[in-house]
């Protein structure tokens, strides 16, 4: 009788311990990830930043803990499955979002669940093209260290042939024509005429810009007609060069940015009561937000103001990052509390010595990062951080939104960021963490103007929009 119940035992452990594998991999059973600190504040004291808590405890220095490595998951080969129609992971992701119908008005506000969700757009008005890319995109640019002409800086991208653009969208097909589209799905022009020109920018009123001519016009919907903008490229200038939102860049206060007759910058009060600080002696100016200012001068060194005038963080030297693009996201103001921020030291002949990014407090204190990671991008109060050429998210609080285990990330936009596989499938991930739309397509474009474009081998190009609840349900007149 030992014996038998000896063997049975042992049987029933042999069977547990081939079931786990098959229960960790379907899910059913979970290990959860230990939070890793990558953030530590430089000084010992505690100090932590005013609007935000601090973004980890303890030590994260050379001994510290970090992510394992996650390889991608192998995609399984589909079963054979006979007549039986096997929908594709993105097929079922896009059958499962609600349709567009009635009046929906799309919003290019953060994305919050309990305000927002993602429709697939009607594309009924307009044709979509067969291929992902039908040309390059090419973006040259500068550093402002070094402005030889060999040093210029080139991007070279697959410039999507749907491509969302602050509410509209730019549609190119393989005879090289061009279609502008208004986020409500009209057609505005079936070919784009060629003194037309998307400027990338938005007037005072938050209009997004374009270029007819010698003049800035903008599109007013409820004409369907472009009218004149009062667009002035230097007054309106909100710090860095690409498709943003329009909240982004705009001072959250009674504190304007302004402009004397000859060309230097300064703050005043939005009344007109008086100028803020030492006047206008700058060359450009940021927007004021979160109670503080930047400035900087002919050197391109930074200076900071609170909101009494009082220029801050004297005792170091920052400078303007070495270019405008969507990559220097986060050096342009404090957000949560957090800055990104480009930290020198100069030798006795006044030559830089150090030069090294750093994410500051609003305390003035300095956040160390952990000599393995990178800071990629800064928006919408999230990191995206980079570590042996893999990608993962993390909130200003310090927690980890997903692991650096991905190959492909975008930074957020719009409270939405793109993350996956630069050979495979991406999904769209939101601040808190979650898929808003799981990992599927192929190619997904940034979420601009409320609208984003999805493409995969086995459904093409997809629209979605990102729209208010409270308006979702009205209907067309």
């Amino acid at each position: 009788m030992n014996s038998f119940y000896r063997i049975a035992s042992a049987a029933a452990l042999m069977i547990i311990a081939a079931a786990i594998p098959i229960l960790l991999f379907s899910g059913i059973i979970r290990i959860p990830f230990t939070k890793i600190p990558v953030f530590n504040e430089k000084t010992e004291e505690t100090n932590p930043v005013t609007d935000a808590p601090p973004l980890t405890e303890g030590h994260t220095g050379e001994s510290g803990d970090h992510p394992v490595t996650v390889e991608p998951p192998k995609t399984a080969e589909p079963p054979n499955t006979g007549d039986i129609i096997v929908l594709s992971g993105a097929e079922k992701v896009l059958n499962a979002l609600t349709k567009e119908s009635g009046i929906m008005t799309v919003t290019d506000s953060r994305f919050d669940p309990a305000k927002h969700i993602l429709v697939l757009a009607d594309t009924s008005e307009w044709t979509l093209p067969d291929e992902y890319s039908y040309g390059k995109n090419i973006r040259e640019f500068f550093l402002r260290s070094d402005k030889k002409e060999e040093n210029l800086q080139t991007v070279i991208t697959d410039e999507p042939a749907v491509h969302p653009r602050m509410g509209f969208i730019f549609v190119t097909y393989s005879e090289g024509k061009v279609s502008l589209i208004y986020n409500d799905g009209s057609v505005i022009y079936d070919a784009i005429p060629e003194d037309l020109v998307f400027m990338g920018a938005r007037d005072e009123n938050d209009n997004p810009v374009f270029k007819q001519g010698k003049k800035y016009v903008y599109y007013s919907a409820e004409s369907g007609e472009f009218k004149p903008s009062s667009f002035n490229p230097d007054k309106d200038y909100r710090g860095i060069e690409f498709d943003y939102p329009s909240y982004y860049g705009k001072t959250n206060n009674d504190i304007n940015r302004t402009v004397s007759g000859s060309n230097y910058w300064g703050f005043a009060k939005a009344d007109g009561s008086g100028v803020v600080g030492s006047g206008w002696r700058y060359r450009g100016a940021y927007a004021f937000r979160d109670g503080f200012g930047l400035c900087w001068d002919s050197k391109n060194r930074l200076h900071i103001h609170n909101d009494s005038g009082t220029e801050k963080f004297t005792d170091i030297n920052l400078l303007r990052p070495e270019h405008d693009g969507i990559e220097n996201l986060g050096h342009y103001m404090f957000e949560y509390g957090l800055m990104r921020a480009r930290l020198v030291t100069y030798d006795p002949k006044g030559n830089i010595e150090t030069d090294r990014e750093v994410i500051l407090g609003k305390n003035g204190k300095e956040y160390h990062i952990a000599p393995d990671y990178n800071v990629v991008s800064y928006s919408d109060g999230v990191f995206l951080m980079e570590k042996n050429g893999l990608y993962g998210y993390m909130s200003h609080t310090g927690e980890w939104l997903c692991d650096p285990k991905y190959t492909y990330a975008r930074p957020f936009i719009e409270g939405l960021g793109v993350i996956g596989y630069k050979d495979g499938r991406k999904g769209i991930m939101t601040v808190s963490g979650e898929w808003a739309v799981e990992l599927a397509f192929t190619e997904i474009t940034d979420c601009s103007g409320g609208v984003i474009a999805l493409y995969d081998n086995t459904t093409g190009f997809k629209v979605i929009k990102k729209v208010d609840i409270a308006h979702k349900t009205e209907e067309k007149q």
